[in-house]
């Protein structure tokens, strides 16, 4: 009998041991997942992610998206052939409502279409593209920007971005949320410093070594992992130097909020500090481990 009790706590206490270790570990990913992507300005998230686009009224801008420039255009409307019979081949036509959509990459050449590719790389030629354009265009609408205003002498430049994306009707999932600084942005050779917060990843990139160095905190334990890119133009592609085309003509004062209707998201830019003096150790791949920690930035610009 005692034999029985003994053994009846010692898999209770095995029991008690495990029900933690699921909740440790659900508590984890949750912690992954819903608030490693807000490590600083919670209000200013919140605040970003009220914002409707059916609100707001005409767009400072129309800005064309960058040669080169890898985004989607969603279309809502998707049928799926689903096999109902395998021998007679019989299919049935099942329309998803919406739930799901199908993504065609658009190859444009200064601002304008060139191509549509499907999900398999397939050419597509009878894509509608007309309600995606401005005078002929796939653009940005922008706000907090002035036509009059053109920045040319920007070499370095220091920004936060936050995008949004999901798939509720507005939009309002925080997918990304990081500070940048960057340089050499006057010779058109930028490198740049993405932030690694917390539980975020980061990275930092030299255009001439074409190389991007990234740091999956905290799944990489701490490693910092060289990606090279195939060209100078990939690797402007994959980097934070397509914001700067909204910031040349930025008004100054207000929040920076480029909206693509062609996939419905958007990214607010704001805190931006036009040539700030930035530490050159910001752009060695051994940062992101020094400055992981968001207070380390802080008194970091002269």
């Amino acid at each position: 009998m005692k034999v029985l009790k003994i053994i009846g706590k010692v898999f209770l206490v095995l029991l008690v041991i495990a029900v933690l270790a699921v909740g440790a570990w659900y508590g984890y990913q949750y912690l992954l997942l819903h608030t490693s992507q807000v490590a600083f300005d919670r209000g200013r998230v919140s605040e970003f992610g009220a914002w409707k686009r059916k609100e707001q009224g005409e767009p400072d801008m129309y800005i064309p998206v960058s040669d080169g420039e890898c985004y989607f255009i969603m279309d809502k409307y998707v049928y799926y052939d689903v096999d109902i019979d395998d021998e007679s081949q019989e299919t049935l036509e099942l329309f998803d409502d919406g739930n799901r959509s199908l993504n065609y990459t658009v190859g444009v050449v200064d601002g304008f279409p060139v191509s549509v590719t499907d999900e398999a790389g397939e050419q597509v030629d009878d894509f509608d593209l007309s309600g995606y354009l401005h005078d002929g265009r796939v653009c940005y609408e922008v706000y907090g920007v002035d036509p009059d205003v053109c920045i040319d002498d920007l070499s370095t430049v220091s920004f936060k971005y936050a995008g949004y994306g999901g798939l509720d009707e507005n939009r309002s999932a925080l997918m990304t949320h990081y500070w940048v600084h960057m340089r050499g942005i006057d010779t058109g050779k930028c490198d740049y410093h993405l932030s690694a917060q917390k539980y975020h990843h980061g990275s930092v990139g030299n255009y001439e070594e074409k190389m991007e160095w990234c740091y999956g905190a905290p799944l990489d334990n701490d490693e910092i992992v060289p990606v090279p890119q195939y060209s100078h133009e990939d690797y402007l592609c994959n980097s934070p130097f397509r914001y700067v085309k909204f910031i040349r003509h930025w008004d100054g004062e207000s929040d920076i909020v480029a909206y693509a209707p062609y996939r419905e998201t958007r990214t607010h830019i704001y805190d931006i500090e036009l040539n700030p003096e930035l530490d050159d150790y910001l752009f060695e791949p051994e940062s992101l481990l020094r400055y992981r920690n968001h207070e380390f930035y802080k008194g970091l610009q002269n």
